[in-house]
């Protein structure tokens, strides 16, 4: 029996993420991420040292101002960081608290790995208390 508790960062996180060097263009990224089907994406330099995250949202909002031109630099945000002991509960809490997509782990600067929408899907359907979970035990009736 796994539960969401037991389960670490370490186990799920991905580590060779897909990411985007921060001299790209705005509208470069949202061409590769619409190809992946990515809601956000790790901003690494070419020694793989996190630089920052761009979600889709952050690229959307920008994209009416000259997108081909735009760096990401001037619109990417600081991503949150997990540590690989944390749990799953812990990742999910990170993620909620934070409005964030994404999350990433780090040796130093250094990109470690990412937990984004496809690791928490993954990781969800692990638990074993999602098994007997109904959409009636999730809602509100407030």
């Amino acid at each position: 029996m796994t539960l969401a508790r037991e389960i670490s960062a370490e186990e799920i996180m991905e580590e060779n993420p897909f990411t985007v060097n921060s001299g790209r263009s705005i509208s470069q990224v949202r061409d590769k991420m619409e190809d992946r089907n990515l809601r956000a994406v790790a901003v690494v330099d070419d020694k793989n040292r996190v630089q920052g995250a761009i979600s889709y949202r952050d690229l959307i909002r920008q994209i009416q101002f000259n997108p081909d031109k735009t760096k990401l630099s001037k619109v990417m945000h600081n991503p949150p960081e997990f540590k690989t002991s944390d749990t799953l509960m812990d990742l999910a809490e990170l993620r909620i608290n934070s409005g964030r997509k994404l999350l990433v782990a780090t040796d130093g600067k250094k990109l470690k790995g990412v937990m984004g929408d496809e690791q928490f899907r993954s990781a969800i359907l692990e638990a074993d208390e999602m098994e007997s979970l109904s959409t009636r035990d999730l809602a509100t009736y407030e």
